[in-house]
This record gives C-alpha cells, sequence and structure tokens, in this order.
C-alpha cells in the first residue's frame, strides 16, 4: 500500500518529520496540540470502529543517552495498568535509535484497543529530540487496518533540520 506524504508541523531547530497518510484517513486537527503535532483517523469507519494515528514531539534538555530514553518509554508503558500484552522491539528510523512498542490499551468507558508506539529519539547540540509516533485501532486484526497501520510505520521519515 502506498500513500501519500504529509508534513508534520515543526520549529527549525526540530527534526522534520513525515507521514504516510493513506487513503480514507484525515488530518484530525481538534486532536493535535503543542506537543502533539499531527493527528490523522479513518474517515471511512463501520460504526463503533476506531482508528487513528498521531505523531507527537518533545524537545529534552540535555544530551540524554538514546537506549536509556527508549527504555524509558517501554517502562512506562509496561507500568501502566491500563496497557497489557506488550512487546517492544528495537528498531531504526533515518539512521536514528528507536523502538517499536505493541500493547492492548483499557480505557474507562472505552472499548480497549491495540495500540503501537513508535518512538525514535533524535539527539541535538544541547538537546534531545523524542518523536512519538502512535497508532490507535479497536480491531487490529481487520487486514485493511493492518495494511494501513503498517504503511503509516514504516513509511515515517525522521530528519535532522540540516537534512530537510
Amino acid at each position: 500500500m502506498s500513500a501519500p506524504m504529509t508534513a508534520v508541523r515543526s520549529l527549525a531547530n526540530e527534526p522534520q518529520i513525515v507521514i504516510p497518510q493513506p487513503a480514507g484517513w484525515e488530518r484530525d486537527p481538534e486532536n493535535e496540540s503543542e506537543e502533539r503535532r499531527f493527528a490523522m483517523a479513518n474517515g471511512s469507519l463501520k460504526a463503533g470502529r476506531i482508528a487513528s494515528a498521531t505523531v507527537a514531539l518533545r524537545t529534552l534538555q540535555g544530551h540524554r543517552d538514546p537506549a536509556t530514553e527508549l527504555e524509558s518509554v517501554r517502562v512506562r508503558t509496561e507500568k501502566d495498568p491500563g496497557n497489557t500484552h506488550v512487546t517492544a522491539t528495537d528498531t531504526e528510523v533515518c539512521g536514528f535509535p528507536g523502538q517499536t512498542v505493541h500493547f492492548t490499551r483499557t480505557s474507562d468507558g472505552l472499548p480497549s484497543a491495540d495500540e503501537t508506539l513508535l518512538v525514535v529519539v533524535v539527539p541535538a547540540a544541547d538537546e534531545t529530540h523524542q518523536v512519538a509516533v502512535t497508532t490507535r485501532t479497536t480491531h487490529g486484526d481487520d487486514p485493511e487496518y493492518q495494511r494501513a497501520i503498517g504503511t503509516i510505520l514504516s513509511g515515517v521519515q525522521v530528519l535532522t533540520p540540516a537534512t530537510a
């Protein structure tokens, strides 16, 4: 599945992020904020189904060890009482260290959802950036959603400002 690429809002000194936007997935600006830079949802959902993707960007002061930052994200995910079946896999995105964390999320009043969190750590001179792409669906076994989420997660690009 191929998809057009969409640039995520960022400042000049921040990593430039580009994310695939599959057919049927529409931008959801109501769910965007200073930290959550981009949100989209599948606009052709069947009743009761949820499928969304968000991109968050955090800037941490000082140089941080990428392995330590990734471990911290995994541990927080495991310790959250709403998360079960947590698995993590180390990865790399555009040469930067990352980790993909899969889990099932249960929240009060909402159906349980399969979530995948792709975290990428981008070191800079006096700071460290964390890019987090989160996908969520209430029907993780649906082949259409699997293809779309696979396209999103495998196609994310994270570039330093100098290479954007």
